[in-house]
């Protein structure tokens, strides 16, 4: 039985696939039967023409196999496909992985200062700014996982801890259709691990969301996820915003 697949990946597949069908088509090749030497070829043409990068190419690769499969031919398993694949990484290695350009303490001591604090005091787009970074930083949540919680927020009786809970349409990146939906968590308050006069009790979640609820509250329950816009009118922020 086949696995099933997301929508956002079939969308993927089926643009690589009108790629492939593109160049085939001046050349009189018919795509669902195209030998190994053709499909060579066409690798070749993404990575000499296009100048498209090897994992780039990857992804074409992905794209055509479980099609070319059904005529017998298993891209997975093919010397010669993969002896062409080592020669592009020869020619074209990988770069290195570059360390990120920010230094997390440094984001940390900013959030203890203005325009962040006092908190009660400070911008909603501030307010939005230091919730929605130490939500992420505490979760270690995607942006979509980010972008799908529920503005329904539960804390615990003397308010020691916050649960939060994903919206019923949410479907995580690694998640396919069909499979179990991602359980709600809980991330404590930070003042089970510092005193209330040190100034690291600043950067504590629960606080930043108990005053980032209550500057949003104006628009609920008419929006049900919980990050906002920070302009009106409101509506649920775009995961794109979040990224940026």
């Amino acid at each position: 039985m086949s696995r099933p697949v997301r929508q956002s990946s079939a969308l993927f597949y089926r643009a690589k696939w009108r790629v492939f069908c593109g160049w085939c088509e001046p050349r009189g090749l018919d795509p669902c039967s195209a030998s190994v030497v053709q499909l060579a070829d066409f690798f070749l043409f993404l990575f000499e023409s296009k100048r498209l990068s090897v994992s780039a190419i990857r992804g074409y690769h992905c794209a055509l196999a479980p099609v070319l499969r059904q005529s017998g031919i298993d891209l997975s398993t093919d010397q010669d496909l993969s002896s062409l694949f080592r020669s592009f990484v020869v020619s074209c290695p990988p770069r290195l992985p570059r360390l990120p350009a920010w230094d997390l303490s440094l984001v940390l001591r900013s959030l203890l200062c203005p325009p962040y604090e006092p908190l009660q005091s400070a911008s909603l787009r501030d307010v939005s700014l230091k919730t929605v970074f130490l939500l992420a930083l505490t979760s270690a949540r995607r942006v979509n996982g980010l972008h799908g919680l529920l503005a329904e927020v539960h804390h615990s009786k003397s308010w020691t801890s916050m649960t939060f809970s994903f919206t019923p349409d949410f479907l995580a990146k690694t998640q396919c259709p069909g499979q179990h939906s991602f359980d709600e968590f809980t991330i404590p308050a930070l003042l089970d691990f510092v005193e209330e006069d040190e100034v690291d009790h600043l950067l504590c979640l629960v606080r930043a969301v108990c005053e980032y609820l209550h500057r949003t509250r104006d628009c609920r329950p008419a929006c049900s996820r919980l990050l906002v816009t920070v302009s009106d009118p409101r509506r649920a922020v775009h995961p794109h915003t979040l990224s940026k």
